[in-house]
C-alpha cells in the first residue's frame, strides 16, 4: 500500500508540473507494486486480508486515474 501511495503522489506531482518523464516514473513504480503485490505478497495471505489488499490498491489505481491523466507532449519549438 506504501508504494502504490507513492506512485499516486509522484504521478500526481508530475500531472501537476507537466513532466512526462516523472510522470513514467511513478507509472514504472505503480507496475513494480502490483506484480509485487501478485507474486510475493498475496502468496502469504489468505481470506479476509486479501480481499482487503485486492479493494484498497484497486481503489488507489482508481484515484490515479482520476486525479493524474499523462501530461500532454510538449509541442517543439518552430
Amino acid at each position: 500500500m506504501f508504494w502504490t501511495v507513492l506512485a499516486l503522489i509522484t504521478m500526481v506531482a508530475a500531472t501537476r508540473r507537466g513532466a512526462r518523464a516523472l510522470w513514467f516514473v511513478g507509472g514504472a513504480l505503480l507496475g513494480v507494486t502490483v506484480v509485487k503485490l501478485f507474486l510475493f505478497d498475496l502468496s502469504f495471505v489468505k481470506g479476509i486480508e486479501r480481499i482487503i489488499s485486492f479493494i484498497g490498491v484497486g481503489v488507489l489505481l482508481l484515484l490515479i486515474g482520476y486525479f493524474s491523466p499523462l501530461p500532454p507532449k510538449e509541442e517543439e519549438a518552430t
